[in-house]
């Protein structure tokens, strides 16, 4: 009985220490590959020159993501010996390059990534060394995402080759770089991250492929140069915030045919070349399919140096603030769309080449400075029934308006016009048609307007503020078609020209008028 209970101790022993031996064995096996090790290896295994790099073994197939290298690494004309090195009689392959891995490091000449890398992880080549001497960019063709920053503040001024079948490039990837030949945009990408491209310069052309992405996102090219052209593909239908601002370009930009929304400060501030300026000219044609352009859009724009054609269709009814303010080479006739019922602060003020504004006739409101010191405008202003605001400096400064004209409106919607609306509008000799329906003429509405000639009233303003019409010296006729009784402050008009001004009103007030001016 002893002996069988001994043997059976015996046994149990046994299976302990074998299965610990090979739950042991089994942890050792799994660490080999857990992605926490780093593993420090001589960089010349990938091609460098000198120093070392860390690496972390990924799975059971020993592929490798790179981690880090040290302060002695160096290399020229980097390529990772084709992705795959040896180490301690194990061979392994590059499939990632972690975060900030190169970051900083002593780079020139080109950098190839191998064929074996599909992921680039955030800051991975930022900032590398030596960013006068860096030459072409050629990534992994097998390459999906490129993380954020991965090559900002390179410089690489050779080319940048984006593989057919990358899927994600992420937030300021490529900013501040300077590529010299072709960039092709394929349609595998669907996904572009901000400020993507940002102050880079292209000295070649700029192509997106069919059925790509439909955005440009927000700073995509801002602070960019451009030498050559730039294809956009018909799949495009929003251009978002800043994506060319401060751009400066040899050719026109274009606006793909299928846009629908310019986002704010899109065109903000992009300029021309010398050559291009001297030697071309680019209008503003929006294409008909856009509702929506935000504030400041095209803010200080002097690209675009010819007509501008706003887009038609019953969508697009605001033009919002700032939109096209300072496009001091604009020039020509503004038509403003039909459908269009808001002009907004500032949407064209100092657009001081333009020629000449038509389609004002379904507006119902202008805001404040909205054509402020359009100083080359020659034309007369015709508005319709609808409006119902003029708001303060509206068209103050411009020198070239002829006649304003207004049109019998609706007792719902009574007229306000704001503060200094008309002021200094110097060439300005007939107002037609103040209508029935009108609510306010603000100070100084009409102020400077040293050649107004004849007022013609269809209804008298509930208020009419003091000096609306101060250095008016050349009225001659006042016109009141109206039965209401017409009475203002007393410096409404200039007091030096009082005396000499005709004053017509219906018959039936006549008595009236000659009671309180004798």
């Amino acid at each position: 009985m002893k002996r069988i209970i001994y043997k059976l101790i015996l046994f149990l022993f046994s299976s302990f220490v074998v299965l610990s031996t090979s739950i042991l064995l089994s942890s050792c096996f799994n660490r080999r590959y857990d992605p926490i090790d780093i593993i420090k290896a001589s960089a010349k295994n990938i091609g460098a020159t000198s120093g070392s790099f860390f690496f972390q073994i990924l799975n059971e197939n020993r592929d490798v993501r790179i981690v880090s290298v040290n302060s002695n690494f160096k290399a020229v004309d980097f390529n990772f010996n084709g992705g795959k090195f040896s180490n301690n009689g194990y061979n392994y392959t590059i499939v990632e390059i972690g975060d900030g891995a190169f970051r900083g490091a002593n780079l020139s000449g080109a950098l190839t990534i191998p064929d074996t890398v599909t992921i680039i992880g955030d800051s991975a080549f930022g900032s590398l060394l030596n960013a006068d001497h860096h030459d072409n960019l050629i990534l992994s063709k097998n390459l999906t995402t490129i993380g954020p920053a991965a090559f900002i503040n390179d410089q690489f001024k050779g080319q940048l080759v984006l593989p057919k079948g990358l899927k994600t490039i992420k937030e300021r990837c490529f900013k501040n770089n300077c590529f010299r030949k072709n960039l092709f945009i394929p349609n595998s990408i669907t996904e572009i991250g901000n400020n993507v491209f940002e102050k880079s310069g292209y000295y070649n052309d700029v192509e997106f492929e069919e059925d790509g992405i439909h955005s440009i996102p927000k700073g995509c090219f801002k602070n960019c140069f451009f030498y050559g052209t730039i294809t956009f593909p018909d799949c495009i239908t929003l251009i978002d915030d800043s994506a060319f601002q401060y751009v400066t370009s040899t050719y026109l930009i274009p606006f793909p045919k299928n846009l629908i929304s310019i986002g704010r400060y899109a065109f903000g501030s992009i300029t021309c070349t010398d050559f291009t300026s001297e030697f071309h000219s680019y209008d503003l044609i929006l294409p008909d399919t856009v509702n929506s352009i935000a504030e400041h859009a095209f803010y200080n724009s002097t690209l675009f140096n010819g007509e501008i054609h706003l887009p038609d269709n019953a969508g697009f009814q605001y033009i919002a603030p700032s939109a096209f303010e300072k496009c001091y080479k604009l020039k020509g006739t503004l038509t403003i769309p039909q459908h269009v019922k808001t002009i907004s602060n500032l949407s064209f003020s100092e657009c001081s080449s333009l020629d000449k504004i038509e389609g004002l006739e379904n507006v119902d409101a202008i805001g404040d400075h909205a054509f402020y010191s359009c100083v080359n405008l020659d034309c007369d202003l015709s508005f319709g029934s609808s409006l119902n605001k003029i708001s303060s400096h509206a068209f103050n400064n411009c020198t070239g308006i002829k006649s304003v004209n207004f049109k019998n409106n609706d007792q719902l919607k009574p007229l306000s016009i704001g503060e200094n609306s008309f002021d200094g509008c110097t060439s300005l000799t007939t107002i037609n048609d103040i209508p029935e329906y009108i609510d306010t003429i603000s100070k100084g509405a009409f102020k400077d307007c040293t050649n107004l000639e004849t007022i013609k009233f269809n209804g008298v303003p509930k208020t009419i503020d003091e000096n609306t019409f101060q250095r008016c010296t050349h009225i001659k006729s006042i016109f009141i078609n109206s039965d209401k009784y017409f009475s203002c402050p007393n410096n409404t008009f200039d007091t030096r020209t009082l005396p000499n001004i005709n004053l017509y009103v219906i018959k039936e007030n006549i008595d009236h008028y000659r009671q309180d001016n004798p």
